[in-house]
């Protein structure tokens, strides 16, 4: 129940609105690998494999899994997938070359963000 509360808040408005980092790792379709997830300071402190965590979430009312290799998440509903779609630091580097340097990244309050906040 802890990790599947984490999970769903990660992937809530209140976040999703500020963390430019973890919209960064979502692919078009809105997808983000659960071993991705697992290696976020606070899903970490759970101590459990992706698919472990990703067994937490079935039944889930604000998430889908899916089961591949490893398992993969994103929200259910389509329209609060299109409200927070994946996010590209990088669409021109030559507008920004910085903001394509990973080292520009920096990790507040458990998350990154270019920002300097989450």
């Amino acid at each position: 129940i802890k990790a599947r509360g984490q999970i769903e808040y990660y992937f809530s408005a209140k976040n999703l609105s500020q963390d430019w980092y973890l919209r960064t790792c979502m692919d078009d379709e809105g997808w983000v690998s659960m071993d991705h997830i697992m290696n976020f300071p606070r899903a970490s402190q759970l101590n459990l494999t992706s698919k472990e965590a990703a067994a937490a979430l079935l039944g889930s009312s604000v998430l889908e899994v899916t089961w591949e290799s490893p398992p993969r998440v994103r929200l259910r509903d389509t329209d609060c997938r299109m409200a927070f779609p994946r996010f590209d630091p990088c669409p021109d580097p030559s507008m920004n070359p910085s903001f394509c340097d990973p080292g520009q990244w920096v990790d507040i309050a458990g998350g990154a963000s270019y920002f300097g906040f989450v």
